[in-house]
């Protein structure tokens, strides 16, 4: 009769340890803890607060040599971080480009993104659209040329910066302030209002 007692007293210990691991937790991945879900929600939060009304794009060339480029301009009063922000030729995709983290546009200033399948998965054609979108799918700015509206050397570009029309001038000014040559005339729309919804 004793060798049964024998028996049970030496399961005992295993019982246990095991009763001790499941209380533990091991093996289960612990969930965020409240100091990381208040930072996530801070950076959500700056996100939705962050205002980029005042990006532009200034100019646009859709012929460029080797690339095509889009360059863009702050009408606003302070600096704009791309961060989060996309360029595309398709409104039913508005994240297809993301712009480069990390860059800054102050005041001013102009910021020039090269487009092609590489950088942003689009290349610019000759009779084209492209949009500046935010974070949240909000359309900030869009501009929308003809065939022949940006020409090889030339530009479909605001006159004046960040706040004019489209014209077309037959040299461009990548990086620098619009000076319009050639006839200067508008082959197609641009809307800087910032109030285009996305889907």
């Amino acid at each position: 009769m004793l060798a049964p007692a024998r028996h049970v007293m030496l399961l005992l210990p295993c019982s246990l340890a095991l009763l001790v691991f499941a209380c533990s937790g091991a093996g289960n991945t612990p969930p965020d803890s409240e100091e990381e879900e208040e930072e996530e929600e801070e950076e959500e939060e700056e996100e939705e607060d962050r205002d980029v009304a005042g990006l532009r794009i200034n100019e646009v060339a859709a012929a460029g040599d080797p690339l095509d480029w889009v360059e863009l301009t702050n009408i606003g009063t302070t600096s704009i971080a791309l961060d989060g922000l996309f360029l595309t030729d398709d409104e039913a995709v508005l994240d297809k480009g993301p712009l480069p983290a990390g860059l800054l546009v102050a005041p001013g200033a102009f910021v020039v993104i090269d487009v092609d399948d590489t950088t942003l998965g689009f290349k610019l054609g000759g009779d084209e659209v492209v949009f500046l979108v935010a974070g949240d799918g909000t359309i900030i700015d869009v501009a929308d040329w003809d065939e022949g509206a940006s020409p090889a050397g030339g530009s479909f570009a605001r006159d004046p910066d960040g706040t004019g029309d489209f014209v077309t001038t037959t040299t461009d000014t990548r990086g620098a302030s619009n000076v319009i040559t050639g006839e200067g005339e508008g082959e197609g729309e641009g809307e800087g209002e910032g109030e285009g919804e996305g889907e």
